[in-house]
């Protein structure tokens, strides 16, 4: 697992001294050019070619550096609002606002999530019960309170109970805390297992326009 340390430091060379020695390279090419073009000096291709020097040095330390820390590239690549408040900056961070918190806390990004080594997937479930289906939807009740849901719905004969299934993610290491990762805070959504085999019989919902989806239904715990 990336270290927080090892985190750190790589984002610091990649949005930071990678900038700055790209600027000095840039600046001694100029400079090297100029030099050649215009100087009158007996020395000019003497310092030209220091410069050279010192361009080939910057750029092998640039590769090298890239070498060590190309696994942060990796998997910074599935970090998104929904982990992180933050994004690392040439001199400071920039914090994304309470609100674009709140709002990509919904996010349904279990992929990404899985991505990132750093954090523990656990498996959740949530018992429902089974009433039918229509033309549209499937539906069940929780807690007395009717619902309905579309996709990722799978009938199985051996399974034990009729629940939701989900995923919940943890960070393995606390101290990514103090960069500004998170835990997702929602339940992300999977399927449903209806422990009977699927039945062709349809049921006739009344008012189904007023029935809740299930994200509906969740929205206070669950993300779909």
């Amino acid at each position: 697992m990336v270290s927080v340390e090892f985190w750190v430091a790589a984002e610091t060379f990649y949005n930071t001294t990678m900038v700055a020695v790209a600027v000095v390279i840039l600046v001694l090419l100029m400079l090297s050019g100029m030099i050649l073009g215009y100087s009158k000096s007996r020395h000019k291709k003497k310092i030209a070619a220091a410069g050279g020097i010192l361009v080939l040095g910057l750029s092998i330390w640039l590769a090298v550096g890239h070498l060590r820390y190309q696994e942060f590239l990796e998997v910074n690549d599935h970090v998104t609002p929904l982990v992180r408040d933050r994004q690392k900056k040439f001199s400071d961070y920039t914090y994304r606002s309470e609100d674009e918190m709140q709002y990509f806390a919904k996010l349904h990004d279990p992929d990404s999530v899985r991505s990132l080594e750093m954090y523990r997937e656990e498996i959740v479930t949530q018992p429902i019960t089974y009433i039918g289906k229509d033309a549209n939807f499937y539906y069940f009740e929780q807690d007395d309170d009717l619902f309905k849901q579309r996709s990722n719905v799978v009938f199985d004969a051996d399974a034990t109970e009729t629940e939701m299934v989900g995923s919940v993610f943890y960070l393995l290491d606390e101290s990514y805390f103090d960069i500004g990762f998170r835990n997702p805070p929602y339940i992300m959504y999977d399927h449903i297992i209806v422990d009977q085999e699927e039945g062709n019989e349809l049921i006739d919902v009344e008012n189904d326009d007023f029935v809740a989806t299930a994200e509906e239904h969740f929205s206070k715990t669950w993300s779909f």
